[in-house]
């Protein structure tokens, strides 16, 4: 079964039936539908899975929907169509898990809104792993709980969720495991050029202010061999592209003999493998012979995620994040000395408990001088059980909105320079699909993680201009070989029309050829010339942006300006973990 695609908030089309009165939230559960009839499989059940959260969660999906698949269970289209609906779970922040909860009620009104019967849901992931039992309690409860380590436990909870006398058994599967379990990577993958694959999970570090050791559980490595055969498994299907997933790759080490820098050794003799990434490392883990090894690749990508978290070592020290501004420094300046085109991305949290406004500016000092490609921003929030839950959240909100508008600000002015800087050059990227909302246009990422969209009727003229040139050459061929020295009669409608030397019709037809040529010439270059206008307008359009955001105050009831909003981040998901 491959899995329904991962989005980091499905929202699915509206049904078109005529909403009805709602039932009584306490009636939900006697209204569930009867999974198909227990048995050995899951023949006939349908599943749909929705994934919100860090790319590990991604490839969790993915692994739970070979799970399944293995066990005769069907993919589901929509939840619509599905007698179970899973959602995989991220918990880093609050405002994550009141999202769940709220679609949990969501998917239940759609489907009563549309006279289906109401249908088995599960939290799987983070989430689950934090609340467990929490999460089958309220108005929104669900039927499954499945934590991080308990996926292989999925098909069977499933097959034994209706017992003989038809009543529910509602079950709960949670907490980490001594050894270092991995569900088997599914049989087959969606057709696409770039994969994920988990080789590391959990996290010994345990940041003040960190959710995830306690959700993903402590360190450990899936084995080599595993991670080689997965890889080649991904080759042999097509894929050009991987990136090795952990909470804190670097810090991976195969029972004390194999470290990260040897890992990417071995992955990089795979033939056929084009590209290699890897997200998210701790800066403490990124040695100076990690990046020694990165820069001697070729097939490892230049791009390194360094989560600083904050530019002040006193709140590093708070956060315990176990390095000094100074160090995480001097380690840029030797990844750009050893990595050639070497980019960089970041995580910053903003209103720390005890932030100042001194602590603040040794954050925006340390985004001057790195210069950034992408930050993920956030406001600190508050994570219950956490060390950092015993502090003062003595940040005011507003504090913290206008200083996450700063670093947002000061971000788009960063990369719309860089942007300058790029234009006119000349990149090679991987093609990864369709350009969103743009016709005719194909997204592209470069090794260093640079994001272009292109036009894909680019090559349309070329193309054309190939096939033109063939078909002449062939008739000119023909025409000196069958006719050479003839006179030509052109007729039309079975009327002689003109009657006219060979050497004539080869003129004609070099002309047309040439024309067509010159023609399609000039409307490539239109095409570059208009992308290259439209580039220089969004350039001065991010101008303004950033001039507002640096110029107009917040009001008391607005939330923090940007792409990072509330709790989103500047550029996508940030990852959970280091």
């Amino acid at each position: 079964m491959v899995p329904a695609p991962a989005n980091c908030a499905v929202r699915s089309p509206a049904s078109s039936a005529k909403p009805k009165e709602s039932p009584p939230l306490a009636d939900f559960h006697s209204e569930l539908k009867p999974l198909p009839a227990p048995s050995e499989r899951g023949d006939g059940c349908k599943v749909y899975i929705e994934t919100y959260g860090c790319q590990m969660n991604v490839y969790d999906t993915q692994a739970i929907g070979g799970l399944l698949e293995r066990d005769g269970f069907v993919s589901a289209r929509d939840f619509f169509e599905a007698d179970v609906v899973l959602l995989n779970t991220c918990s880093v922040r609050e405002l994550a898990e009141h999202k769940i909860i709220s679609r949990v009620g969501e998917i239940r009104r759609q489907r009563r809104n549309a006279d289906l019967p109401a249908v088995t849901i599960g939290i799987c992931g983070c989430m689950a792993e934090r609340l467990g039992p929490e999460l089958r309690k309220g108005a929104n409860r669900v039927d499954l709980v499945v934590g991080v380590d308990s996926y292989d436990k999925l098909p069977g909870m499933l097959l034994e969720l209706e017992t003989r006398n038809g009543t529910r058994r509602h079950r709960v599967a949670t907490g980490h495991r001594s050894d270092a379990h991995y569900v088997a990577p599914p049989e087959s993958y969606p057709v696409n050029n770039s994969h994920l694959v988990t080789i590391h999970k959990g996290c010994d570090y345990k940041c003040t202010y960190c959710i995830v050791p306690y959700t993903r559980g402590p360190q450990s490595e899936k084995s080599p061999d595993d991670i080689m055969a997965e890889i080649r498994m991904l080759v042999d299907a097509g894929g050009e592209e991987v990136t090795l997933l952990g909470q804190n790759v670097t810090a991976y080490n195969w029972r004390g003999g194999l470290d990260f820098a040897a890992l990417l050794e071995q992955v990089a003799t795979i033939e056929g493998l084009r590209r290699i990434r890897f997200l998210t490392g701790h800066p403490r883990d990124m040695h100076p012979h990690t990046m020694d090894a990165i820069g001697a690749l070729e097939k490892v990508c230049p791009w390194l995620h360094l989560p600083i978290q904050a530019g002040s070592n006193r709140i590093l020290k708070r956060m315990k994040r176990l390095y000094k501004r100074e160090e995480y420094l001097q380690m840029v300046r030797y990844a750009r000395r050893v990595i050639p085109d070497v980019t960089f991305s970041t995580d910053i949290i903003v209103g720390f408990p005890g932030e100042t406004e001194e602590d603040f500016q040794a954050t925006l000092e340390v985004i001057r001088e790195v210069k950034y490609d992408q930050i993920f921003s956030f406001k600190y929030s508050e994570r219950p059980g956490v060390p950092a839950a015993k502090l003062a959240d003595d940040v005011p909100l507003e504090v913290k909105k206008r200083r996450l508008a700063e670093v947002i600000a000061l971000q788009e002015e960063i990369w719309s320079g860089m942007a300058r800087e790029l234009v006119g050059k000349t990149f090679r990227g991987i093609v990864e699909g369709p350009a969103r909302h743009q016709d005719g246009f194909w997204r592209v990422r470069t090794a260093n993680n640079r994001k272009f969209v292109v036009d894909g009727s680019d090559h349309a003229p070329w193309i054309l201009r190939g096939i033109i040139f063939l078909v002449l050459l062939v008739g000119l061929v023909y025409f000196f070989v069958a006719n050479a020295g003839q006179v030509v009669d052109i007729n039309f409608f079975g009327k002689q029309f003109l009657e006219v030397s060979i050497y004539w019709v080869v003129v004609v037809c070099f002309a047309i050829g040439f024309a067509a040529s010159f023609l399609l010439a000039a409307m490539r270059e239109f095409r570059f010339r208009r992308t290259i206008s439209g580039l220089k307008k969004t350039l001065a359009a991010k101008d303004r942006e950033i001039h507002d955001l640096r110029t107009m105050p917040l009001r008391k009831d607005e939330p923090g300006r940007g792409k990072s909003g509330d709790d989103k981040p500047l550029e996508g998901k940030a990852e959970g973990g280091a």
